[in-house]
């Protein structure tokens, strides 16, 4: 529980507002709110509730209390939308810690408030998204138009579908990969992948743009915050380093078994 409290800290810094894990329950109480600028200010200046977070003895094998207070620029309909959303979140995931997700879920709603996210770009084509415009989210919460994400994902997976032929071809074993979010490299689910497969594929190439990224002094803050939380979990043990090396062997066909096969 510590542990979890510790991250959430790591990555709220300033938006967690009071913790109280010595009394029964224990309590916590953030400020949430949309994700569309890196004007941490003017992301609050609609749209902004305080989430209030009550922890039983027997967390996480028991859903936690959540409750609203100081709500803005949220709709009482679109309150029960979020409580359901919570409810949905805890249930699939009894048993283990559970509080991140919930807090990204309501984030990940407010963001997408009025259907379009504002002051946002798309990671894809670095354009502003615009009122009519379809955008899609995965699981790691990046935006894309729907059509940029699509053309992607169909010369990602044409790339992997290459890639296992000229494996089968030469007799060697395709080493299994997925598409990955253009901008984290997130898996990309299956399910995610065949949704976003019902969406037209642009006809003309994406265009390149000059705009520079800046870095504020927020996220510097958070950086810091967050190579100091994984050099401790690294000394704790919790980090598992990947091997410097690895190695393709070729070998006869009759010795290989497809990972398809699998």
């Amino acid at each position: 529980m510590e542990e979890e409290i510790e991250i959430l800290q790591s990555i709220y810094l300033n938006d967690i507002q009071m913790i109280d894990l010595k009394s029964e329950p224990r309590c916590i109480e953030l400020s949430v709110y949309p994700t569309l600028s890196e004007n941490e200010e003017e992301n609050k200046k609609n749209i902004i509730l305080c989430l209030i977070i009550k922890l039983s003895k027997n967390y996480p094998s028991e859903i936690p209390i959540f409750e609203f207070k100081n709500v803005k620029g949220v709709l009482d309909h679109d309150l029960e939308i979020i409580k359901s959303k919570i409810i949905d979140t805890a249930n699939r995931n009894i048993g283990e810690y559970m509080l991140y997700e919930i807090i990204q879920e309501i984030k990940d709603f407010l963001t997408t408030y009025q259907n379009v996210p504002k002051n946002c770009k798309c990671s894809i084509c670095l354009s502003y998204f615009e009122k009519s415009d379809n955008v899609a989210h995965l699981n790691c919460y990046h935006y894309f138009h729907n059509s940029c994400l699509k053309t992607y994902l169909s010369y990602a997976l044409s790339d992997i579908e290459k890639e296992k032929q000229e494996a089968k071809f030469h007799k060697i074993k395709w080493l299994y990969r997925t598409v990955g979010c253009p901008e984290c490299r997130q898996e990309i689910t299956d399910k995610q992948i065949q949704e976003l497969n019902k969406y037209s594929v642009l006809s003309s190439p994406i265009e390149e743009t000059n705009d520079k990224i800046i870095i504020s002094s927020k996220i510097r803050k958070l950086q810091e915050h967050m190579r100091n939380l994984f050099e401790k979990q690294r000394a704790k043990g919790g980090i598992i380093e990947p091997k410097e090396e690895y190695i393709i062997s070729l070998n006869r066909s009759d010795e290989i078994q497809s990972d398809e096969e699998s």
